[in-house]
């Protein structure tokens, strides 16, 4: 993953810009860890990709993973044998684990044992990007 999108993205997250929500990139004004990332390229790039349909955000038609157009800008898989699905969940390894974001955000997994809020993704992202 690119350092600079990922120092951002990690700030992003320690901030209180956001709230945290679960199994949407963006539903009612919470977002996931993944749905900030959108935001991030939105504001960088003022391509806006959002689409509102009913209080759930779709960036770039995808409500659940990243858009393509996301990860490439982020860099996030890049140079590795990822698919698209793997890219569109930020995946990686570390500590002889794989790590998907948006399950970690959810809850429905514990990485490094600790649970998936916001300043604990933070951490990961700093520490990892470069596995990203």
């Amino acid at each position: 993953m690119d350092k600079q999108i990922a120092e951002m993205w990690a700030d992003a997250l320690e901030s209180s810009e956001y709230s945290q929500g679960r199994e949407y990139l963006c539903f009612n004004n919470r977002y996931c860890c993944l749905g900030v990332l959108c935001e991030l390229y939105i504001k960088n790039t003022n391509h806006d990709i959002r689409e509102n349909v009913n209080g759930t955000i779709y960036y770039d038609n995808q409500h659940a993973i990243l858009p393509e157009c996301v990860s490439e800008w982020a860099s996030v898989g890049k140079n590795k044998a990822t698919s698209f699905y793997e890219r569109g969940n930020a995946k990686f390894n570390a500590e002889g684990m794989e790590v998907y974001f948006a399950s970690w955000n959810d809850g429905e997994e514990n990485y490094f044992n600790t649970e998936g809020t916001f300043p604990t993704i933070a951490k990961a992202i700093r520490e990892h990007w470069e596995k990203i």
